[in-house]
């Protein structure tokens, strides 16, 4: 049993190591898109992805010891680490501290760029109202050719701000 928590102590350290990598690629997007290097996103992009693969096989390496070790996967970890022996007992949890961290960090980073991306796009909606002057006054005539109406076309003008 030992052999088996020794294995996941240490997915577990590959997984806060994926994870963190993921944090700096998270970050490094974030710096490109405020200096709107696309062709840098997109490689970010790519990148983030393949991160993602890996710790998607950690995880079900992690998956694959805790059945090993007879826990179901709806299993806490901290629940796991309590029926262990105290040296591995403080390893396992401190790993589990470490582990939440990091997605803690991952949310917030991830938060910043669904701002900053929501935020850009509420300038690109509204550069394109100005572009396409939409608030623009539309003249309607009549048969004869004299003016009928004066109306506003706000329909191309679309812009939410959110606070």
């Amino acid at each position: 049993m030992e052999k088996r928590v020794r294995e996941l102590l240490d997915i577990m350290d590959i997984l806060i190591e994926q994870h963190k990598k993921l944090i700096v690629n998270e970050e490094e997007k974030i710096e490109a898109i405020i200096n709107q290097d696309w062709k840098s996103v997109e490689v970010l992009l790519r990148e983030s992805e393949s991160i993602l693969a890996e710790i998607n096989r950690s995880e079900k390496l992690r998956e694959k010891i805790m059945k090993n070790l007879g826990y179901d996967l709806d299993t806490p970890l901290s629940e796991l680490a309590e029926s262990l022996p105290s040296d591995v007992y403080g390893d396992l949890k401190l790993s589990r501290e470490r582990l939440i961290d990091a997605i803690e960090k991952l949310k917030s980073v991830n938060n910043r760029t669904k701002t900053l991306l929501e935020d850009s796009l509420e300038i690109i909606n509204f550069t394109l109202g100005l572009i396409s002057n939409g608030n623009k006054a539309t003249k309607t005539y009549g048969l004869s050719g004299e003016e009928v109406t004066e109306s506003k076309d706000t329909s191309s003008f679309v812009l939410d701000f959110k606070a």
